[in-house]
């Protein structure tokens, strides 16, 4: 069963992305002019504002459509959140956190999105060769969460079938091949 810590332990974690994103875009917006790039170190902080999804998808689109279709994506992805969470094993806990953190990038993109119109975005890496992709902070810990689930699913395939998965005491025993025949063979 998921215990309230564990609860409050994956809050916390969909909570520190939104934190760090809103405020290294407050900063950003407060201390970068768009168009005049600042190099720091192997990054180039340049501010601009996305009016569309990760990397300029859907900028094409109306706003209204946009803001729509991108907040539905958010709200379909917290019911999916909740579901998961309940239903991985609390000895899972590379693939829970990784869902929390990933939660909090996209909401935090969403808040952009509803309350600036657009996101925020404000660092470049010119030495990987990515000069022409801007990004913010929630789009560096999607990336993060996206490997650290993979990594979770990846490293152990058993984690479904652990002890503190919640689905072993909800879906009841699997029946045997002589029970399903047995059955089938009363239907006719």
């Amino acid at each position: 069963m998921v215990r309230p810590k564990h609860w409050v332990l994956m809050i916390m974690l969909v909570g520190l992305p939104i934190l760090l994103d809103q405020m290294s875009k407050h900063w950003a917006v407060t201390h970068l002019a768009q168009g005049h790039a600042r190099k720091w170190g192997p990054l180039m902080l340049n501010l601009a504002y996305n009016s569309g999804a990760m990397g300029g998808m859907l900028s094409s689109w109306p706003p209204l459509l946009r803001t729509v279709s991108i907040l539905t994506w958010a709200v379909v992805l917290l019911f999916f959140y909740l579901v998961f969470q309940f239903l991985i094993a609390t000895r899972a806990p590379i693939l829970r956190c990784g869902l929390s953190l990933y939660l909090g990038a996209i909401l935090s993109n969403a808040y952009d999105r509803v309350s600036r119109g657009a996101i925020v975005d404000f660092v470049t890496f010119p030495g990987l060769g990515l000069s022409h992709w801007v990004f913010n902070v929630s789009d560096l810990v999607q990336w993060l969460a996206i490997g650290m689930m993979l990594w979770a699913l990846c490293r152990d395939r058993e984690w479904r079938r652990r002890r503190g998965n919640i689905r072993r005491a909800t879906l009841g025993p699997v029946p045997s091949e002589k029970t399903v025949s047995k059955l089938r063979a009363d239907r006719t």
